[in-house]
């Protein structure tokens, strides 16, 4: 899968934050309240303007080298009905392979289990 930089992604992000990205984005020198929102007990990516804090207007990351790892597994999400599949948001959803959903899920179960607890 390869990334077009449209940027669709970055837009009204509601990407929830493992205590690791939490400080993997701290050694850049940030602060976490410049960078992350807490909603009902979870951190999650601030949006400014609609946009992913990091967001930059040539659509790439300002942080892209230590993004979260639900942006580094995206455009592989897991859906509350179909389970982990490939987001249609994403302008290259259709060059995911069986594949790259098999590498990335356990991955991301165990982001979401470490995120929002093991009875997700």
């Amino acid at each position: 899968m390869r990334c077009l930089r449209c940027g669709k992604c970055c837009r009204d992000v509601r990407m929830p934050l493992s205590m690791e990205d939490l400080r993997r984005l701290e050694r850049l020198g940030l602060h976490r309240e410049d960078f992350s929102t807490m909603r009902n007990g979870v951190t999650y990516l601030r949006n400014v303007s609609g946009r992913c804090v990091f967001l930059r207007g040539d659509s790439t990351c300002s942080a892209y080298q230590s993004r979260p790892l639900g942006c580094r597994l995206y455009p592989i999400v897991c859906d509350d009905l179909k389970g982990v599949v490939a987001d249609r948001v994403c302008s290259a959803w259709r060059s995911v392979t069986q594949q790259d959903v098999d590498r990335a899920r356990p991955k991301l179960l165990k982001l979401i289990g470490a995120i929002y607890g093991s009875g997700f």
